[in-house]
């Protein structure tokens, strides 16, 4: 529900951080849709934003709270 409300608005990039399963989805606004481009996680680890590029991090320092 919220990702419809987000894009009716007009957000650019929306990221849905799941902790349980130590992965971030990236959902990236494409004709009015905010459509999946990037699955993050144990493989994928390098999270590079599509809208501000300098913005990067790596997934296992993010969820690294969760090992203790």
């Amino acid at each position: 529900m919220k990702r419809y409300y987000y894009e009716k608005v007009g957000v650019k990039e929306y990221w849905i951080v799941d902790y349980q399963h130590k992965a971030i989805e990236k959902y990236v606004l494409h004709s009015d849709r905010l459509q999946l481009e990037e699955v993050y996680d144990d493989q994928n680890d390098h999270f590079v934003s599509t809208l501000f590029p300098n913005i990067k991090f790596s997934t296992h320092h993010i969820f690294s709270f969760l090992n203790i």
